[in-house]
């Protein structure tokens, strides 16, 4: 699990549930196997396991008074199943947990050769209560078109233009864009890859809402979150 903060308040306010595979005493990431999973038909029964397993920690930190939001990341080909909207509906409440503290987040660049498809399923979790996220915003090809169809609550900006964009004036340039386009749309804000005062200081100063990335925190195992948050203090 990784760390989200607000701007605002320096608040841990979120968690990002992360897959991680661990072989031989090594961790794989998600890149190495999450497409052959989509490709073997598997990608339902790894989003299903981590929303369960991730719901259940909530669930815990909950009781012991820690509330976050909670976001997973959704496989595209999973929302071609009709059923995906009722079954993470009953996965979420089965712990106790409402779907307003639940974001779905689905990647920008995967959304949807077929977005016709998976339009029905993300309009049924949006009216389940659940919040839909556009990840990794801008590495994509069709971004202002997703977003004119798809009913997103938040934009991710990638963190490909969040590193270094303090001191980079394009990089800063398409951060401002997409801040402005998340306000004129009503979306909430996360930025990805803040590693930096600098960064975060200029991401605070533009407007955005939440940061995420290594000056928050790496992620890590659910037994030491509760940690993790105690030890965070936000820039001044």
């Amino acid at each position: 699990f990784q760390p989200q903060a607000e701007f605002a308040n320096g608040k841990i306010v979120g968690i990002e549930a992360l897959a991680r595979w661990e072989r031989d005493g090594q961790v794989i990431r998600p890149h190495h196997f999450v497409g052959m999973l989509e490709s073997d038909g598997l990608a339902a029964g790894l989003t299903d396991t981590i929303l369960d397993q991730a719901c259940a920690w909530k669930r815990r930190w909950q009781d012991d008074g820690l509330r976050l939001n909670l976001s997973v990341n959704v496989s595209p080909a999973t929302l071609h199943d009709p059923a995906a909207a009722d079954r993470y509906q009953q996965i979420v409440e089965a712990h106790g947990v409402s779907p307003s503290e639940v974001i779905l987040e689905i990647t920008e660049s995967l959304l949807m050769a077929d977005a016709a498809r998976g339009l029905g399923v993300l309009a049924r979790l949006r009216l389940k209560g659940f919040g839909l996220s556009i990840d990794d915003f801008g590495t994509g090809y069709s971004s202002l078109a997703q977003l004119s169809q798809v009913p997103f609550t938040e934009l991710k900006i990638d963190q490909g233009f969040v590193f270094g964009a303090h001191s980079q004036p394009r990089k800063r340039a398409v951060v401002e864009a997409s801040l402005d386009l998340a306000r004129k749309l009503q979306l909430e804000t996360v930025a990805e890859g803040v590693e930096t005062v600098e960064d975060w200081q200029m991401l605070a100063e533009l407007g955005c809402g939440i940061a995420q990335g290594y000056l928050v925190g790496a992620p890590v195992p659910a037994e030491d979150l509760a940690e993790c948050v105690a030890r965070w203090r936000a820039p001044h």
